[in-house]
């Protein structure tokens, strides 16, 4: 995830420090240190850069130790420990982080939300209800009666007092009396009219009653609303330290769990660490194969060095075995000589000292013959090995010219070989 690992430009030490800087701040740990990187950094802070960076690891429990100057010295394999770890804690983070946030938003949704819309409905029909005057019945009914008994007092009061003065007279009687009849028409008239405003009065009050049963309706609603909103209330109340007890009980049962768990992991990573060690021990001890071709080349000098120092000794074994036996003649020819001059004075006096002289000559004539012809021997023994040397000289000399040219053939084919397959790999 550490997207300045892939600038090019960026030389390798920036994009360890970058990277583990990077690492640790996702592993979202309190550390008293700016693990921020800066392109524009100087070398020193850098280093104090990986300094913060290996107490960060001190401090985040890391169990690959890992030191400052193996991040200046770019040491890969021990820093791939570490940075294989700090990834795996880092995405353990966030899952946990990611987990808490999900429970949060399902603690969120699982309250009961305000219906407001039920509440602005009763409150909107209530300013109607309370806005219309509504007409009463009783006043329609008593408008009517008076008016049907005030024209018919009237009427009658008129009839009476025309009676009174034309007793006799039967024609304004008749008069009156179309009158009234036409009076009557048209209180009838009037009155199918009053019936007509009655009908409609009455369908205005049915109206009105269904309107003010369904504002009591909606009235009742509202309290039922606000006291079941209230109970839900007190039941949350009542419901919330519950929860807590129980998410309290529940949390501590797990941390305890956790901790008897971090225990026997704990318990196990120091026995894996200490089979860690003796392996990294006992691989230690086993040379690499930089330190096997290092051991080689020095068995090999010392090998020369060895061969050099035992033809040197042999050559002085050689000349101190000539200077030897040259040393030893020498001495047996002055011991020869001083034999012979002590001799030659009984030789000059005496006959027998003379024979006896004569016989001593003869037999050391005989042993320097002898030794001349054993030092031939030798001289032959030696010319016939060095002949010997010479012609396996001859014959490795050979050998190896062959070899050189078998090489070089060799070398020559094998270019061609990868001529001939690059050709044969573009044709197919």
């Amino acid at each position: 995830g550490y997207a300045r690992a892939q600038v090019c430009s960026l030389p390798p030490f920036d994009k360890l420090t970058g990277g583990l800087a990077w690492c640790i701040t996702a592993c979202d740990v309190d550390v008293d240190i700016d693990l921020f990187y800066d392109d524009n950094a100087t070398f020193e802070h850098k280093l104090k850069v990986g300094e913060a960076i290996v107490k960060a690891l001190q401090k985040i429990e890391c169990p690959y130790p890992l030191q400052v100057h193996q991040i200046q010295g770019l040491d890969y394999p021990a820093v791939h420990l570490v940075v294989q770890w700090l990834v795996e804690h880092a995405l353990t983070n966030q899952e946990n982080f990611c987990n808490q946030v999900f429970s949060l938003a399902i603690d969120k949704s699982s309250r009961l939300p305000q219906d407001a819309g039920i509440q602005l409905n009763c409150e909107a029909s209530s300013c109607v209800a309370s806005d219309c005057p509504l007409p009463k019945e009783d006043d329609m009914h008593r408008r009517k009666k008076e008016l049907v008994v005030g024209l018919s007092s009237e009427k009658s009061g008129e009839m009476e007092s025309q009676s009174q003065r034309f007793p006799n007279a039967q024609s304004s009687h008749q008069r009156q009396a179309a009158a009234l009849l036409k009076q009557i028409a048209e209180a009838e008239k009037l009155n199918k009219i009053l019936r007509e405003q009655k009908a409609d009065l009455e369908a205005e009050l049915l109206k009105t009653e269904e309107s003010l049963e369904e504002h009591s309706l909606r009235v009742s609603c509202k309290q039922n609303h606000t006291e079941q909103l209230t109970h839900v209330q007190n039941l949350e109340g009542e419901e919330k330290p519950c929860k807590e007890r129980c998410h309290r009980a529940d949390v501590e049962n797990l941390l305890q769990r956790d901790i008897i768990k971090l225990k026997l992991l704990r318990g196990d990573l120091a026995v894996k660490n200490q089979n860690y060690l003796l392996y990294r021990r006992k691989l230690d001890e086993v040379p690499s194969h930089s330190e096997l071709m290092q051991y080689e080349r020095c068995f090999v000098e010392l090998y020369l060095h060895i061969q050099a120092k035992l033809q040197e000794t042999r050559k002085h074994f050689a000349t101190y075995n000539a200077l030897a036996e040259a040393n030893e003649l020498t001495l047996k020819e002055i011991s020869l000589l001083n034999s012979i001059h002590a001799q030659f004075e009984e030789v000059v006096t005496s006959q027998r000292g003379h024979t006896n002289f004569v016989a001593s000559m003869s037999d050391i004539g005989k042993g320097v013959g002898q030794k001349a012809e054993k030092m031939e021997a030798r001289l032959l023994t030696e010319q016939n090995d060095l002949s010997a040397l010479k012609e396996r000289h001859d014959q490795l000399v050979a050998e190896r010219r062959r070899y050189e040219n078998l090489m070089n053939l060799f070398q020559d084919e094998s270019v061609r070989n990868e001529v001939l397959r690059s050709s044969l790999h573009q044709t197919t």
